[in-house]
């Protein structure tokens, strides 16, 4: 439902100037809190953009600053509001337009920031113990219902591993959470609604629920607000006098409607301490439907989808809503693009487009460059993002580059950075160019940022995790270096994305792919790599389906595997596969498909060496080669891997024998495909006589050879 701008502004604009004012007072205020009321707040100084003055607001926190040629309901925006040591509790005041008035202050809220910091983690503490004492309190109500057997054990199993996996979940959102609540302005509130964000902040949750639903109704809000809306525009219709009641009662829509919100982002949060994730969505989606013209909203819903289900299409139904929305507003608004094209481009990542990833980083780049300069967290956000791009290109030298130069930013802005992540990625870099003990020691220092941050349980750390153990296996050239570290690094980043995500999440087919390459590699159990690629395999089947890019490492490996196994044509038919989708998705010059051209030779060398021997097996063995290369179309190798095959069995079997024709039939038809007709018709009637000798006029493979020549046949008449 789109959301209007209030209908009095437009009457504003239309009515004759009454007035031409061109003073704009106006009024700085602290944040007030449960604890205390704002207080006015002098010292501060706020620029008009276009403007050459700045206004100083007093000790009472007044100000007030000249507008040239104003009148009442012309838009300004500000440039500036600042005072060392405070930040404007909204930040999207910068940017955006106000309405001039002659009589109506301008009033603008800051906050200490070092004050605000220690909000955040009095808010993030109590909201941690209020999910712990939960999280306890339904584990002794499992483990009670278990003893009186009133659940089966594997019910006990299957609650006790979704509650872990909530609360794995809800740790992850608690900073967010606390960023939200830090900045209410009590003075705003109601008692009844200042009662409300009290009880949330120190865990009162069961009362916050009571109170918020006296004053409101999840299930009915977009109906009330559609009615609200509809009497609005029949107002208007009936009569042009009825137009201030009309407007009076748009504000009051407008007002319920950010109160309305503002009840369901505490739903929003209480279900997630509860680790009720479908309420949480259904309460973060109802919102951002609430207002569709908010772009923070649509960008916070659709984050949600992104990282905590594989709803991805609807993730990017909000990213692209957000999107519109920020082309169709002001230069506040604007800046919101930044953050959409930010979220598409992790999201694309997510799916593996690199080429629209990279598209909406750039533009991400751009729009945060034009609104906020170098120095914001967004910027930082996109050139990591960018240089993902490049990584999973293969271009890990400029990969690296940008990566660096998001850290360099990183430095220099005033607000929470993924440190965690950062690291991380450098550290992948360096692997990737073959720099071990380098890549540990950002590995070492992201698992430290994830420990003051998210906790060493969290999904951040089970990747560094995961990472570490590449490391060590890279390094286990040393006599001394066991394997085990590496097991015991991907098994615990593995049952930390099980318990946070479930068992059929992406994040688990890369632990089971670097499980499968110890076991295949270093162990030789080649039964247990191949249970490990398979796994991975079914994941990433059933979330990206059967042709996506995501597969390459498990039919690869599951090529390998077979490789290893000597079981050389099982080997080539995963291992074309895995080619056919890098070949698909990737750059010519990847260097996965060189890896993959060579393991793929090397099957082809050592298939070779096995079929030296004159047998009957070898000739079957040529056989099986020869069709995976008339699948790829690669004529001129199937044709020479089947020549192979018929000297085979001429020498072996000799002219007549039903084998001999089967080989003759497969000549027939890769001529067939090379356009060669004639060669393509003497193999096929030499196929066809054996079968007629040896099987019978009336056999399928008579019949099947007859059709083949009749094809040819009208082939050959069309050509003419």
């Amino acid at each position: 439902m789109m959301i209007r701008p209030p209908f009095f502004l437009f009457l504003l604009l239309a009515l004759p100037a009454m007035a031409f004012g061109q003073t704009q007072q106006g009024y700085v205020k602290t944040l007030g809190r449960g604890d205390r009321a704002g207080e006015p707040l002098g010292g501060v100084t706020v620029r008009v953009k276009g403007e050459h003055n700045a206004a100083l607001s007093r000790d009472d926190g007044t100000f007030s600053f000249v507008l040239a040629g104003r009148k009442n309901g012309d838009a300004y925006v500000l440039q500036q509001v600042r005072k060392q040591g405070y930040e404007l509790n909204e930040q999207g005041v910068i940017g955006r337009q106000q309405a001039f008035s002659d009589h109506v202050p301008l009033t603008l809220v800051m906050v200490n920031t070092a004050e605000l910091q220690a909000e955040k983690l009095r808010i993030e503490k109590r909201a941690f113990e209020t999910a712990e004492r939960n999280y306890k309190s339904r584990l002794a109500l499992l483990e009670r219902q278990l003893s009186e057997q009133r659940i089966t054990t594997e019910s006990y199993r299957e609650q006790l591993q979704q509650l872990q996996q909530n609360f794995e979940k809800y740790q992850g959102l608690i900073a967010g959470l606390a960023e939200h609540y830090a900045h209410v302005d009590y003075d705003d509130l109601s008692d009844q609604e200042r009662e409300i964000t009290q009880c949330i902040e120190s865990g009162r949750l069961e009362r916050a629920d009571s109170l918020i639903r006296t004053l409101f109704d999840p299930t009915d809000v977009l109906k009330r607000n559609q009615e609200a809306l509809s009497r609005i525009d029949q107002q208007e219709a009936e009569a042009h006098q009825l137009l201030d009641q009309a407007n009076a009662d748009m504000a009051a829509v407008l007002r319920q409607q950010e109160k309305d919100a503002e009840h369901l982002y505490q739903l929003y949060t209480i279900a997630l301490s509860r680790f009720d994730n479908d309420k949480a969505r259904h309460y973060i989606e109802t919102r951002a439907a609430l207002d569709t013209t908010n772009a923070d909203w649509q960008n916070q819903a659709g984050r949600f989808l992104h990282e905590y289900t594989t709803d991805y299409d609807a993730a990017m139904t909000f990213y692209q809503r957000a999107l519109t929305v920020a082309a169709q507003g002001d230069h506040h608004h604007r800046g919101k693009a930044g953050d959409a094209y930010c979220n598409i481009s992790l999201l694309h990542l997510r799916l593996d487009h690199y080429d629209d990833a990279e598209k909406a980083a750039r533009q991400a780049i751009s729009t945060y460059r034009e609104i906020y300069g170098d120095t914001c967290r967004g910027i930082v956000e996109a050139y990591n993002a960018l240089g993902r791009v490049y990584s999973m290109r293969g271009d890990y030298r400029k990969a690296l580059t940008y990566e660096e130069k998001a850290m360099d930013m990183a430095r220099s802005v005033e607000a929470d950075i993924d440190w965690s992540t950062l690291y991380n990625n450098i550290g992948g870099e360096h692997i990737n160019l073959g720099n071990i003990e380098t890549a540990l020691i950002y590995y070492r220092q992201s698992l430290e940022a994830c420990r003051r941050t998210v906790g060493l349980e969290s999904s951040d750390a089970a990747i560094v995790y995961q990472n570490m153990a590449v490391v060590h296996l890279q390094r286990s050239h040393a006599a001394t270096y066991s394997y085990s570290k590496a097991i015991d690094y991907l098994n615990h980043a593995l049952d930390i994305e099980k318990r946070i995500y479930g068992p059929e999440h992406p994040n688990l087919a890369g632990i089971y792919e670097s499980l499968a390459a110890v076991f295949n590699n270093h162990h030789s159990d080649y039964e247990k790599a191949m249970e490990y690629h398979r796994k991975s395999l079914a994941i990433n089947e059933k979330v990206f389906g059967p042709d996506h890019i995501n597969l390459t490492n498990s039919l690869t490996g599951i090529g390998t595997v077979y490789l290893n196994q000597k079981e050389y044509v099982k080997a080539l038919l995963y291992l074309s596969r895995a080619q056919h989708l890098n070949k698909t998705y990737l750059p010519a010059n990847h260097p996965l498909i060189k890896q993959t051209e060579k393991t793929i030779d090397l099957v082809c060398d050592e298939m070779a060496d096995a079929l030296a021997e004159e047998d009957v097996k070898a000739a079957a063995l040529y056989h099986e080669l020869a069709r995976l290369h008339m699948e790829n179309k690669d004529y001129a190798k199937a044709l020479s891997n089947t020549q192979e095959a018929l000297q085979l069995r001429l020498r072996l079997l000799g002219e007549e024998h039903t084998e001999t024709a089967k080989t003759l039939n497969n000549m027939g038809s890769i001529y067939f495909a090379l356009g060669d007709y004639d060669k393509a018709r003497q193999f096929y009637d030499r196929a066809l006589r054996i079968f007629r000798k040896t099987a019978g006029d009336d056999d399928e493979k008579t019949k099947f050879v007859e059709g083949k020549i009749r094809l040819l046949e009208e082939t050959v008449n069309t050509k003419e």
